[in-house]
């Protein structure tokens, strides 16, 4: 079970640049996306978390499991030769250490923890909120990590004319999720 809390990020400037920037962040449906800002490499939505994964990328970090070739793919699916569960796993394992050479992180949401600084690799809903015509407050549930310095800094480069900030409910009001 995981434990969630409400995140605000908060934008000030003219209505017009605010309205730009939410065009920008927001998905169809209204609801902030991260990807928008800082895009997840689609390979890490690809590495399904299990026990598995976290014995194979150990082995990974001991130099015990590196990247296969092609030709020893092609031999390892001639010796599996159909939907094996341990072929399941050795393809789950082999994307995590692709993922781990290439961009440093094997699961999406220690990537969004990094980058993102929360701690989910998406936002289910958000709500955006004005508050007079200058002020913007968008508010999600995520789970709390080290804060959205990292996407108020890049947002705040990407938009100079409008001032960011970020905070989370200090009430202590926790989500079971």
């Amino acid at each position: 079970m995981t434990i969630k809390k409400l995140h605000f990020l908060t934008m000030c400037g003219t209505h017009k640049k605010v309205e730009d920037v939410l065009n920008q962040i927001c998905g169809r449906d209204g609801t902030i996306d991260f990807n928008k800002i800082v895009p997840m490499p689609k390979e890490l939505h690809q590495v399904r978390d299990c026990s598995v994964l976290k014995r194979d990328m150990k082995l990974w970090e001991r130099g015990q499991i590196s990247v296969l070739n092609r030709n020893e793919q092609q031999a390892l699916k001639r010796k599996f030769h159909g939907p094996d569960r341990s072929f399941t796993h050795y393809k789950n394992a082999y994307q995590a250490v692709r993922c781990m050479d290439k961009y440093g992180y094997f699961r999406a949401k220690d990537w969004a923890k990094d980058k993102w600084g929360i701690g989910d690799a998406y936002v289910e809903s958000s709500e955006v909120k004005w508050q007079g015509r200058r002020n913007c407050q968008i508010s999600f549930l995520a789970t709390p990590t080290n804060g959205l310095s990292n996407i108020v800094d890049l947002l705040q480069k990407s938009f100079p004319k409008v001032k960011f900030s970020w905070g989370w409910d200090i009430s202590g009001e926790e989500i079971l999720a």
